[in-house]
């Protein structure tokens, strides 16, 4: 236990040391706005550039294909973000929202955000409206804590309210005439929800969910996103990236097409001015054309598997590539939502199991049998492609190691570094055949990549079917009554597997996996290290984030004991979540 602790400890100094040092360079190189309050549209280009070469150069080891740069809308492209709530003593008036940013000698500097101008037009017009309510209401503003907006391409949206005392029915009254007030806000297109929180208390005025639709290729396909759980939050760049993740997963004749109109397309990237050219595929902002959808030419034959799926953004999108497709998830509320998001978009061949990615694969490695994985015909999966989307920490080695197993990967990287990191552990299998860089996060050092991975010519790994069927030969032996023969066939299990996966100590788990919230006395499901609200796209700053995305995450709490809605009210007790899918490496309220 000690050792592992140690491991884990070491991993998570190594990961802080790796983002400390990309942070000094990427600032060094470029000049980022420190507060997202008051951006320079104008030099946008100029700090994506500056991306752009960090990335080439940071890769140019691994001799990729020319990158593919997907630029962001430079203006109001976050859908969702979260603020402390400040208040001044013996000042009514006193109250707005705040974030953090780290200053030079990493000191924490106070931020008032009275406006958010890369938050959405209806999270602007939102929070004017519930500070001007807030203020003005003493049963709305005393404790009040944090706030988070969540809001839809489509117009809805979502409030969730923080208290560090109980609601009781005055607050109720108030929240349902702050709801009615929302309601008027000129990008709603409807009323929006309202939540309040408080420690062991969840009220729902409406739902606590929205639905997202995004077109992608000339489908629209509708996500459920559900209050407390990781989404993306730049929709326009999510469409991006889901286009990107179809064409490089396309069966054969359609990724041949597909990669020529990328090359096309972004041609004119080796330019001085490279982000220009291809705009309709290479652009994020929700405007460009798209291409009408169609069906593969080249029927699916083989299977995929993706770790940490969340709630199955990824998923609904690439399935119609595969043949079938098993999916992974440690959050219970993201599975629930992605089994939904399957039905929305007619997607019939997805099995997804609640369970993380180190225990599927052991798994299928050791043939262990799981009642999460009843139903699974494991012995006929194909697995030719596997894709990953995991949190800032990267891969565990475990994980890695089943890298190893597959002929394509596609990896989906938050931070470049551990991306390097990982793609170093496999080099001498894969070479990278798409390369791709999406502005999650403009105005700051963070970007996101995209590679599609595809096995060297002439070398060659474990089978995957040999494998599987040796996983279900051993589970056959353990429901049966003779130990002996079962202890036979595990041997052979374990014989097979050890020529592409090891057992290694999960040193990074306690880094990768989902991490634990405290609660806050008298408050919501708060992280230990609260500081200030959300994000991640910064280094270091606490507030106007929206968890998930940069080094530090949101604790968020979600109530997972079924109370139903009633009349459009629910309370139910606040729990500490499975935050975000297992993203991030710690939590706390950071602005980034």
């Amino acid at each position: 236990m000690a050792a592992s602790a140690a491991a884990a400890a070491a991993a998570a100094a190594d990961l802080a040391a790796l983002e400390e040092t990309a942070t000094t360079a990427a600032t060094q190189e470029t000049n980022f706005t420190p507060a997202l309050t008051n951006i320079e549209e104008d030099k946008y280009e100029a700090q994506l550039q500056g991306k752009v070469e960090r990335i080439r150069s940071l890769f140019a080891e691994f001799n990729p294909p020319e990158l593919e740069p997907f630029r962001s809308q430079p203006k109001h492209y976050r859908m969702r973000t979260e603020f402390r709530v400040w208040h001044e003593k013996n000042d009514p008036d006193g109250l707005y929202y705040v974030m953090f940013e780290k200053g030079k000698i990493g000191e924490q500097r106070q931020v008032r955000v009275d406006q958010f101008p890369v938050a959405s037009e209806l999270v602007n017009q939102l929070m004017e409206v519930v500070m001007r309510e807030a203020r003005a209401s003493p049963t709305l503003r005393t404790k009040l804590f944090q706030v988070t907006f969540h809001t839809t391409l489509s117009g809805e949206g979502m409030v969730t309210l923080i208290y560090h005392r109980k609601l009781d029915a005055k607050w109720q009254e108030e929240a349902r005439r702050l709801q009615a007030v929302l309601a008027t806000a000129p990008a709603a297109a409807a009323a929006p929800h309202v939540i309040g929180r408080s420690r062991g208390q969840k009220v729902v005025l409406g739902k606590d969910e929205v639905q997202e639709c995004l077109e992608v290729d000339g489908q629209q396909l509708k996500y459920i996103q559900v209050e407390g759980s990781f989404s993306q939050p730049n929709a326009g760049i999510c469409r991006s990236m889901l286009s990107w993740a179809r064409s490089v997963t396309a069966p054969a004749a359609d990724a041949a097409v597909g990669q020529a109109q990328s090359g096309a397309a972004h041609a004119e990237a080796k330019a001085p001015a490279p982000l220009s050219g291809g705009e309709a595929l290479a652009t994020g902002d929700g405007e460009a054309p798209l291409e009408p959808s169609r069906v593969p030419s080249v029927a699916p034959s083989r299977d995929l598997l993706e770790l940490y799926c969340g709630n199955g953004n990824f998923t609904a999108a690439v399935a119609h590539n595969f043949r079938q497709v098993v999916a992974t998830e440690v959050s219970k509320p993201s599975v629930a939502a992605a089994k939904r998001n399957f039905e929305l978009n007619g997607v019939t061949n997805v099995f997804v199991a609640r369970m993380s990615s180190e225990d599927f694969t052991e798994a299928w490695k050791e043939g262990r049998k799981m009642t999460r994985l009843q139903g699974l015909d494991l012995a006929g999966c194909d697995f030719q492609t596997l894709l990953v989307d995991p949190p800032r920490a990267g891969l565990d080695d475990q994980t890695r190691q089943l890298l190893r197993q597959f002929q394509n990967v596609v990896y989906i990287s938050c931070n470049p570094d551990t991306l390097h990191r990982d793609l170093t552990a496999v080099r001498d299998l894969f070479q990278i055949k798409r390369f791709a860089l999406f502005d999650q996060f403009p105005y700051t050092h963070h970007v996101e990549c995209g590679v599609y991975l595809e096995r060297k010519p002439g070398v060659s790994g474990a089978s995957n079917n040999s494998i599987a069927a040796a996983a279900l030969a051993a589970q056959a032996a353990a429901r049966a009554s003779d130990a002996a023969a079962a202890e036979v066939i595990v041997g052979a299990v374990e014989g097979q597997v050890s020529r592409g996966l090891k057992d290694t100590e999960r040193a990074g788990q306690a880094v990768s996996g989902p991490p634990a919230a405290t609660l806050v006395k008298g408050g919501g499901a708060q992280p230990a290290a609260a500081a200030g609200g959300g994000g991640g796209e910064g280094a270091a700053a606490a507030g106007g984030g929206g968890g998930g995305e940069g080094a530090t995450h949101t604790g968020e709490a979600s109530a997972t004991d079924g109370t139903a809605l009633e009349e459009g009210v629910a309370t139910a007790p606040a729990t500490a979540a499975e935050l975000d899918g297992g993203r991030g490496v710690k939590r706390k309220l950071s602005a980034e």
